[in-house]
């Protein structure tokens, strides 16, 4: 179990000293962001796979023997909610992509339960810039399209169909709905109080940690405006949209599309 105590370490020490774990991103506040998402998302400030468990159970059931690729991931407790929502009954290969190092090193070295039950491979790529070979047939993406400005995000898409095995393969997706801004007001509005509830106590290196985090995340180009305009994107990558679900409440989508297209193959630099 993931103790509080050394997650509150890691994420003052690790934004104290950036020499811990390499960063490939360079953008400002990408080393604080990753060394203080597992204690957010370890008091339930982010949370990811475990918000949909069902659309993951059933999306890797429909797939038997399915190979599994999550492309983008915060943080090792992220990795561990994605696999606690996994059907129970085979043992599969799941491959973490990431441009930045420091995730996937923690995943690497976590000793949890759910991470021992797969075959896990990690792989530092960008995906707009490498040539990826690996194919799967499902394929998961947190949060990941608003992280591109709007003239990259076409292109994102369509890579994350191109990772596709088949026309039978899944893509399941989920992205935050609405102007970014706004959104991010309301959610570290409550972060205080959740940080009081749960007994930490916010002294300035945490403050400053979570102040760069606040600015990193609010650099983030766009999120999609509208239902609408993230359905017409899809369409336009070559997927075929299979569920769509709007959560009103965080508000986010949850997607599950198939690619339209053949997947092409390509030179691997894995």
């Amino acid at each position: 179990m993931t103790e509080l105590a050394d997650l509150l370490r890691f994420a003052v020490d690790r934004h104290a000293d950036s020499s811990t774990f390499a960063c490939h991103e360079h953008r400002h506040g990408c080393d604080s962001y990753h060394a203080t998402s597992p204690l957010l998302h370890h008091i339930g400030f982010f949370q990811s796979y475990e918000r949909y468990p069902r659309t993951v159970r059933r999306a890797v059931a429909a797939m038997p023997g399915s190979a599994v690729a999550v492309v983008g991931v915060e943080s090792e407790l992220s990795a561990e909610a994605l696999l606690r929502a996994l059907p129970t009954d085979e043992r599969r290969s799941v491959t973490f992509f990431d441009r930045c190092e420091t995730p996937l090193r923690r995943i690497a070295m976590a000793s949890d339960a759910e991470l021992a039950r797969h075959d896990i491979l990690t792989v530092p790529a960008d995906i707009l810039g490498a040539q990826l070979d690996a194919s799967f047939d499902v394929v998961f993406a947190d949060s990941f399209v608003k992280q591109f400005g709007p003239a990259q995000k076409p292109r994102v898409l369509e890579r994350l169909a191109g990772l596709a095995r088949s026309s039978a393969s899944l893509l399941v997706m989920r992205e935050y709905i609405g102007e970014l801004g706004r959104l991010l007001c309301d959610f570290w509005a409550g972060l205080p109080g959740l940080l009081e509830r749960c007994g930490v106590r916010a002294d300035h290196r945490l403050e400053t940690a979570l102040a760069h985090v606040r600015e990193y995340m609010g650099s983030a180009p766009a999120t999609y405006r509208d239902d609408e305009t993230f359905q017409v994107a899809l369409a336009c990558a070559g997927l075929r949209v299979l569920s769509y679900e709007h959560i009103a409440s965080r508000p986010y989508a949850i997607v599950v599309a198939s690619p339209d297209r053949p997947r092409r193959t390509a030179r691997s630099v894995l």
